[in-house]
């Protein structure tokens, strides 16, 4: 055997640090909250214009929407529309936008009846196209994220709350001569069929809805559920109940994996020995769906009590509220390993908080595929303490 001289060792380090270097994993606070504002949800990448995210929170009562956009390397915040309460209160993104650049999304108070809306904004202003009323026949508390179907322009969505045993509803939204009309699809009854449903709602291919309840289900740990549709009827089924304890229960939020049928999603845990959180995957077989954790927090240096999930090609992206080196949270990623089967988790950042970084990432992952990145947001941390905005690049 000969070994190789020491110019071509030295060569060979250097490939291997720039390689490494060029692979890095890299967070990048795009923006810090000032003083007495807030973040609200998750981020929106624009599609008509390079370079701009959409967000809401800022310093107002009611809340704002903002856009930051990259010019010359820097990212400039700027407040596109104020809430004032009847128009909404305390919106949550991410939003829609369509191809004429106009943003819908939902605010959880606020309207006729402070039970939440949803909207519209463009240049022009801002129109709320429903208002919620609450009680049992009709959602409170709307979530972001709504779906949107490009050939009716109707909007699907989940409320919190609301509907006949206040479990919360799935709702749509549909466009008839400027006129908005909402049909309750499922109303959560609060046992066995789950109740307060969060996080993202889902569809495959076939049209089908996936959700997540943070409670009920048989075992009350929360559930997750699926809508399909048999002519004009909706009938809902819980396909996975979540176990509970150190296994995992009160979900959070899922991601489809329509291409090998395959949902995964995050539960937060119940119970003081439960609370790190899992990583579970559902997937049907032989025509049964069935379930399994296939990652546990460990908290301290791991991660604890996870948020969101986010499916980008192959590899599974989410965050922890808490945990990390500074027990300020942290993104995390899960590559399946082939021999032997299971997943491979690592932490790809740990949140410092103030002032050079953010803390406790409570939003969704927003992926960019133009550029390759992710972006989400902080509540707490940075500059003044007040929460950021991130870029993650993997």
């Amino acid at each position: 055997m000969r070994f190789a001289s020491a110019k071509t060792a030295l060569a060979a380090a250097a490939a291997m640090t720039l390689a490494t270097a060029a692979t890095a994993q890299t967070e990048t606070v795009l923006y810090n909250f000032p003083k007495f504002a807030s973040a609200y949800g998750g981020m929106t990448i624009s599609r008509t214009a390079h370079g701009v995210l959409y967000g809401a929170g800022g310093p107002t009562t009611h809340g704002e929407l903002y856009q930051l956009r990259q010019r010359h390397g820097a990212w400039k915040y700027s407040t596109l529309y104020t809430f004032h309460g009847p128009d909404g209160d305390a919106p949550r993104g991410p939003f829609f936008e369509d191809a004429e650049g106009s943003l819908y999304g939902a605010t959880i108070y606020g309207g006729s009846a402070n039970s939440g809306t949803v909207f519209e904004w463009n240049p022009e202003g801002e129109t709320v196209l429903y208002s919620f009323a609450g009680g049992a026949n009709d959602g409170s508390g709307p979530l972001p994220a709504m779906l949107h179907d490009e050939t009716t322009g109707a909007f699907t969505g989940m409320t919190q709350f609301g509907g006949s045993a206040n479990c919360g509803i799935v709702f749509q939204l549909t466009p008839s001569a400027g006129v908005w009309t909402e049909t309750v699809l499922y109303a959560f009854k609060g046992g066995s069929d789950g109740c307060l449903p969060v996080g993202h709602l889902k569809m495959d291919g076939s049209g089908n809805l996936f959700g997540v309840t943070y409670s009920g289900g048989p075992a009350n740990t929360g559930a997750v559920f699926e809508l399909s549709k048999t002519g004009q009827t909706w009938t809902e089924t819980v396909i996975y109940t979540l176990p509970g304890d150190l296994k995992g229960g009160s979900p959070s939020d899922i991601d489809l994996d329509t291409k090998n049928g395959r949902i995964y999603g995050v539960a937060t845990g119940t119970g003081f020995k439960g609370e790190r959180g899992t990583v579970f995957e559902v997937e049907q077989r032989d025509g049964v769906w069935q379930g399994r954790t296939i990652y546990a927090f460990k908290g301290k240096a791991d991660g604890k009590i996870p948020s969101d999930i986010k499916l980008v090609g192959r590899t599974l992206y989410g965050t922890t509220q808490r945990g990390g080196t500074a027990k300020k949270g942290t993104i995390f990623k899960l590559v399946r390993q082939k021999s032997p089967k299971s997943w491979q988790e690592t932490i790809v950042h740990d949140f410092l908080g103030s002032p050079d970084d953010g803390a406790v990432p409570l939003s969704a992952l927003a992926w960019d595929p133009r550029k390759g990145v992710l972006y989400g947001v902080t509540v707490e941390g940075g500059q003044n303490d007040r929460g950021t905005v991130y870029q993650f690049e993997p």
